[in-house]
């Protein structure tokens, strides 16, 4: 019932479910622990688990706190994310608020979630021998993720354009910056870390 709400009507929504800020926060944490476990089952399918243990503490302890890094990262991701799309828009004569813009980013989160699921789903059965059914599966799978993937970025194209009451051309503009900003970051960063 939820996931035929329309961007506008689902920002409205959190709005009044969730109307003190902390629980935005408290959201986006939850949904940054549900990405964050999906892409540890992942990499866990593939390979053993990489952790960050410099200190020779005990293996459990470098689990936890590689994740535990990871977590604030992929938090503050999100949150940044969120002040890059609101500032950009507001370049564009967007009139939306920060507060609807975390809401309309977690409503695509939320949207695009499953996808992970489906994305393990594809990497259990892709190396099993070839038989019609797991074929299937492999495909439904593959499908599922693509599905989920591309309604995730257009629940936040409407939901920005709907929110700033501006075209979806500006939208686009708005998720493309956001995204060059934050991969050139990331880009400079591990530049960066070479020279230490």
């Amino acid at each position: 019932m939820l996931f035929i709400l329309k961007p506008r009507q689902a920002v409205q929504f959190f709005s009044k479910t969730f109307s003190a800020t902390r629980l935005h926060f408290l959201l986006i944490g939850i949904l940054a622990l549900t990405y964050l476990t999906q892409g540890t089952l992942f990499i866990a399918s593939i390979d053993t688990l990489p952790t960050f243990n410099p200190t020779g503490i005990s293996k459990f302890s470098a689990f936890f706190w590689t994740y535990a890094l990871i977590f604030t990262a992929l938090y503050a991701i999100i949150q940044l994310c969120v002040l890059l799309i609101w500032k950009i828009s507001q370049c564009l004569k967007g009139i939306a608020s920060l507060k609807d813009t975390r809401l309309a980013l977690t409503w695509s989160l939320i949207c695009s979630a499953p996808m992970g699921f489906f994305l393990l789903l594809f990497q259990l059965t892709f190396n099993q021998p070839a038989m019609r059914f797991v074929n299937m599966i492999d495909t439904l799978a593959l499908v599922g993720f693509l599905f989920f993937q591309i309604y995730g970025i257009i629940t936040l194209l409407k939901g920005v354009s709907q929110l700033n009451q501006f075209s979806i051309s500006k939208s686009l503009v708005t998720w493309l910056a956001t995204l060059f900003v934050i991969g050139g970051g990331i880009y400079a960063i591990r530049a960066l870390s070479q020279f230490f």
